[in-house]
């Protein structure tokens, strides 16, 4: 059964966008750190990391979704599509604004 408590998955986003930016904000962006989770049995895990790892990896965090997406991986399946995207052409507004 599919968990909905979005007050915990919240919690839990806002907690992995601060280790995140602290990465970031050290010497030399640490995000690098992340590259290790590219391979964790987790799928979600994966899909996490790669989306955060994406700048410093393109191509191997292309390949984790990627992954994803073949094996069609649930509950992950939606998200790593709308992810995919989202490295591979950036953010809808971005989108939108390149095609006026």
């Amino acid at each position: 059964m599919l968990d909905l408590n979005t007050r915990r998955y919240n919690r839990a986003f806002d907690k992995i966008r601060h280790i995140v930016e602290e990465l970031k904000s050290r010497a030399d962006d640490q995000r690098g750190a992340l590259a290790s989770l590219l391979d964790h049995p987790n799928a979600q895990v994966r899909l996490v990391a790669a989306t955060y790892a994406h700048p410093l990896f393109p191509e191997r965090a292309i390949e984790v979704v990627q992954t994803i997406i073949d094996q069609r991986i649930e509950p992950q399946l939606p998200f790593a599509k709308d992810t995919l995207d989202f490295l591979k052409f950036g953010p809808w507004k971005e989108r939108s604004d390149a095609s006026r």
